[in-house]
C-alpha cells in the first residue's frame, strides 16, 4: 500500500455532481437530415466509420457488466459530424439484483485519432479544471487499478459529497478484442465510507480536518466506464458512461438534471487534448497503463499515434 498523495484528474468520476441545472435528460433534438455536401472521399470515410459502430458496440456488449444503448440512424449521423451523442436508461448496477434500477447515462464520440492515443487523454491525471474536486489516491497497482479518496466542494446550502472508488481495466476486454476494445471502470469500494474517514482522520486530504468528513454525505452509488473502441487505425469511437445518485435529501431525478454541456465538454476536451497529452505523457512522472494493463511508455506513444 502507497502513501496517498494527491493527484490533480479529471473529475469524471463526479460529473454528475454538477448541478448547475441545464434541463433534464432527454433528445438532443436530432434533426435526422443527411450529411452537409462534401468531397466525395470525406462522405465515403463516414459513411465507413458509421458502418463500423454497431459492430463494436456489439463485440462490446458481448462480454461485459458496463453494456452501452446502441444508437439510431439519426444518432449515428450526430457522430459523423463529431458532435456528442448522449443517451439515459434505467439500467441495473454492476453487482446488484437485476430489479434494482439506476438511471444511467453514456455518452459517445468518434475522435480521429488512434485507440492509444486517445486513451492516453482520457486516462491523463493532470487534464482537470480544478476547482471544487479534490481526489486522493489510496494505491496505485501495476496493471492499471487504482483506488481513489475523492470529494467534491458544493454550494451552500447542499453539503459536500464524497466517495471511495475502485477504479481498474479490464484487460479482457482487449485481450477478447485483439485489442479492438480498451476500458476502464470504477465502481464505489467495499468499506470506502471508513477508508475515507481514515484518510482524512490521517490528515492526507488537503484543506479538511478530520471532523469535516461527517459534514459530507457518503455518494450512494458511483461507478461507470470509459470504453474505447477502434473504428479503424486512425479512428475510435470513445464512451463514457456513469451511475451517480446524489443521496441526502437530493432525490435522483434532480441529480439526473445535470449540466448535458458538463459531459459534452468533457469528451470534446479529451478529443482536442490527445495530441497534446501524447507529446506530454512523462512516464517517470506518472505511467498509464493501456488497455492490456501494460505501462505506456513515451516511444510507443508517440510512434503508434503518429500525433502531427
Amino acid at each position: 500500500m502507497t502513501k496517498p498523495h494527491t493527484l490533480v484528474l479529471k473529475p469524471m468520476y463526479a460529473l454528475l455532481l454538477v448541478i448547475a441545472v441545464t434541463g433534464p435528460i432527454g433528445g438532443d433534438g436530432f434533426s435526422g437530415t443527411a450529411f452537409a455536401d462534401g468531397p466525395p472521399s470525406e462522405i465515403d470515410e463516414t459513411a465507413v466509420l458509421l458502418d463500423q459502430v454497431p459492430k463494436v458496440l456489439r463485440l462490446y456488449n458481448e462480454d461485459t457488466e458496463y453494456p452501452l444503448l446502441h444508437l439510431d440512424a439519426d444518432q449515428l449521423q450526430e457522430l459523423g459530424r463529431r458532435k456528442v451523442v448522449i443517451l439515459t436508461k434505467k439500467l441495473p448496477l454492476p453487482g446488484r439484483e437485476e430489479e434494482d434500477l439506476k438511471y444511467r447515462s453514456m455518452a459517445y464520440r468518434i475522435v480521429d485519432h488512434p485507440i492509444d492515443a486517445v486513451w492516453l487523454a482520457a486516462m491523463a491525471p493532470d487534464l482537470s479544471e480544478g476547482g471544487s474536486v479534490t481526489e486522493v489516491e489510496l494505491y496505485k497497482g501495476d496493471h492499471g487499478e487504482r483506488r481513489l479518496f475523492g470529494r467534491i466542494a458544493l454550494p451552500w446550502p447542499i453539503a459536500d459529497r464524497q466517495w471511495v472508488i475502485d477504479v481498474a481495466v479490464d484487460t479482457m476486454a482487449a485481450h477478447r478484442t485483439a485489442g479492438q476494445i480498451w476500458m476502464a471502470y470504477w465502481n464505489l469500494t467495499e468499506d470506502g465510507r471508513e477508508l475515507g474517514r481514515a484518510t482524512m482522520a490521517d490528515g492526507n486530504v488537503p484543506g479538511y480536518e478530520e471532523d469535516d468528513f461527517e459534514k459530507a454525505v457518503y455518494l450512494p452509488a458511483n461507478t461507470g466506464a470509459w470504453t474505447l473502441m477502434a473504428l479503424d487505425d486512425e479512428h475510435t469511437l470513445l464512451g463514457y458512461q456513469v451511475t451517480l445518485i446524489m443521496g441526502g435529501w437530493i432525490p435522483e431525478a434532480l441529480g439526473l438534471r445535470f449540466g448535458r454541456g458538463q459531459l459534452k465538454k468533457l469528451l470534446h476536451t479529451v478529443a482536442a487534448d490527445v495530441p497534446t497529452q501524447v507529446r506530454e505523457y512523462d512516464p517517470g512522472r506518472y505511467v498509464i497503463p493501456d488497455g492490456f494493463g501494460r505501462p505506456m511508455d513515451r516511444r510507443v506513444a508517440a510512434v503508434s499515434s503518429e500525433i502531427r
